[in-house]
């Protein structure tokens, strides 16, 4: 079975593959890196999640940095709808 987008943010944590960079009220950024081994650069500005790697929807990467740094409950972001809302903006 493949490992779906949350699941490879849970196991990117657990296996250290990301770093915070900066937090603060305004701004999150992070690294992380890949599984091919490649280190992408993601956070949060302008009250966007944002991640440089090629995927364009479900990215474990910001997966990873939400499941650490934004609260549970009525604060988590449902990033799946969040990327397909700002990908219909986009359009």
């Amino acid at each position: 079975m493949r490992e779906n987008a949350r699941d490879r943010g849970r196991r990117l944590v657990a296996e250290g593959r990301l770093v915070i960079r900066r937090v603060d009220e305004a701004e999150i950024t992070a690294v992380c890196r890949g599984d091919s081994g490649e280190i992408y650069r993601l956070g949060y500005r302008d009250s966007r999640w944002w991640c440089d790697c090629p995927a364009k929807t479900q990215c474990a990467h910001l997966y990873a940095l939400q499941l650490v740094t934004v609260a549970p409950g009525d604060a988590w972001v449902d990033l799946d709808d969040l990327l397909r809302r700002e990908a219909e903006v986009g359009s």
